[in-house]
């Protein structure tokens, strides 16, 4: 007996995949993985559901954590959704494909959003895009006047125009779940399948290319996706140490600038300095003469005021 195939679930934390997934599984009992790898360990949550138009239907859905994750990294994130997943296949589970949701009200895709699409791209592999649909939720936040309903839809157009199909050409389609209900999520889910039911026996079967590259004796640090985590993060890395080493390179020069600031100040001061200075050429009269004060004073100026000339002639 052929055992149920696998919708996994994927996005962004708070796009809404445990919501959507709520209306559509018949219970709370969570699918057991196999070999001691349960849900709560691996954060991959597997339910039974049944599709609303076809009730006779019955799937598993999978939800998995985002890559936004405040405490893990990326690496161990992608463990987490790939080992479970792998085992499932292995058990004999097929894994019908990929339901990808995204929060419209989301203004763009932010850095980490774009690099949990290129893992996906690593995961799936471009013969197995068609497997893939996007969906964008929380519309009924983004639709409380007609400004905010005309800004989302020319999101989601945005969205799928500039990222969804051009980063995965030939994809299962663009979808727009507009509603926090079953009904919505059952639209969405019928897509999904309808898309499916049209691909031949053969490429129903297809593995993702990550499970065929563990098929083959890969480990998982071994794996494509694995290794476009790892050179995000070498390239994030490198591109850290460039902006330190500009910043030091800036903090020497200023640092330089200072100093030649201080030496051309200090310089400047005593040629001020000096203009108070008595030339030892000057003969000064007594001081008791009021004359000959008046005449010291006098000279002092002159003096004073010839040396400033000459101080401005350096500038």
């Amino acid at each position: 007996m052929q055992k149920l195939g696998i919708v996994v679930l994927m996005g962004m934390t708070g796009a809404g995949k445990s919501t959507f997934i709520s209306r559509l599984k018949t219970s709370d009992h969570q699918i057991h993985i196999g070999q001691g790898l349960e849900s709560k360990t691996t954060d991959l949550a597997v339910y039974e559901a049944r599709t609303p138009n076809d009730p006779r239907r019955r799937l598993l859905l999978a939800d998995t954590p985002g890559f936004n994750d405040t405490v893990r990294s990326d690496t161990d994130v992608l463990r987490s959704i790939v080992v479970p997943l792998y085992q499932l296949h292995k058990n004999g589970h097929p894994i019908l494909g990929i339901i990808y949701l995204h929060n419209i009200t989301n203004s763009r895709l932010a850095g980490t959003a774009l690099k949990m699409l290129r893992v996906l791209q690593q995961l799936c592999g471009m013969e197995n895009f068609g497997r893939i649909i996007f969906a964008t939720t929380m519309w009924e936040d983004a639709s409380f006047t007609p400004q905010g309903r005309e800004t989302a839809r020319g999101r989601h157009q945005e969205l799928s125009r500039e990222f969804w199909n051009d980063m995965f050409p030939g994809n299962g389609g663009v979808v727009q779940h507009l509603r926090d209900d079953r009904a919505s999520a059952g639209d969405v889910l019928g897509h999904f399948l309808t898309g499916f039911a049209g691909l031949r026996t053969a490429d129903q079967e297809r593995l993702m290319q990550v499970f065929d590259e563990m098929d083959h004796g890969r480990l998982f640090e071994q794996t494509s996706g694995y290794s476009c985590i790892y050179e995000e993060r070498r390239l994030l890395r490198q591109q850290k140490e460039q902006q330190l080493a500009e910043l030091e390179k800036q903090r020497h020069q200023l640092h330089q600038l200072q100093l030649k600031r201080k030496a051309e100040n200090s310089g400047e001061s005593l040629a001020f300095g000096s203009f108070y200075e008595v030339s030892p050429n000057v003969n000064y009269p007594s001081e008791g003469n009021q004359a000959g004060k008046d005449s010291r004073a006098l000279k002092l100026r002159r003096y004073a005021s010839g040396r400033w000339e000459k101080v401005k002639s350096l500038f």
